[in-house]
């Protein structure tokens, strides 16, 4: 977690960010992915599938809504505060690459469509120029993991259980999206 002049940070999303950078966000993947050992690549231990590590965290902050772990409203509105960010950091990742928006375009991007402080705003436009993507990672991962859920949800209907559709998606590490796709599609052809 970035420690880096709090004074400028909300409290509002602290909850929504803790949730996202450990339990059930970063550190719970990372956990799981070290503890099954050989059982999977070690590029799937180790190293960063943005897609899905990002995807997984963002996630997580909604599943800890869905869990009732937030103390308070304002924990609540700070997530979907969080929400509103993770859009408007794919909308400012695609100006930057595709379009060439300039570092002053990207940050008044962010700065017009959400609540955040300037300095908030320019730490991502400022890692995107050598990290493209990375912007698009959290909304894409989000995206596509819920969809995976709503799939798995119609198949097995009232037979599907939360806790082994996540075990399903943690068991092969940080896998890139589409073999996460393929994954779950396959455990969902399997029961049928």
């Amino acid at each position: 977690m970035s420690t880096y002049d709090p004074a400028h940070k909300s409290r509002a999303d602290l909850e929504a960010l803790t949730f996202h950078e450990t339990i059930p966000g970063h550190h719970l993947q990372g956990s799981i992915a070290l503890e099954r050992g050989g059982a999977i690549p070690a590029i799937a231990r180790y190293f960063w599938s943005p897609g899905f590590g990002e995807g997984w965290a963002e996630y997580a902050e909604q599943l800890a809504d869905e869990m009732s772990l937030y103390s308070s409203d304002t924990a609540r509105l700070g997530a979907l505060a969080d929400v509103t960010l993770s859009a408007t950091l794919l909308v400012v990742d695609t100006g930057i690459h595709a379009f060439g928006w300039s570092r002053e375009r990207a940050i008044a991007y962010i700065c017009d469509h959400t609540r955040v402080p300037r300095l908030r705003a320019a730490v991502p436009v400022d890692r995107y120029p050598i990290w493209p993507a990375q912007g698009l990672s959290y909304a894409l991962g989000r995206l596509e993991i819920r969809r995976l859920r709503r799939s798995a949800e119609r198949a097995f209907g009232p037979r599907f259980d939360i806790r082994e559709f996540h075990d399903r998606v943690l068991a092969a590490g940080a896998v890139p999206l589409p073999l996460l796709r393929e994954r779950i599609e396959r455990w969902i052809a399997a029961a049928h």
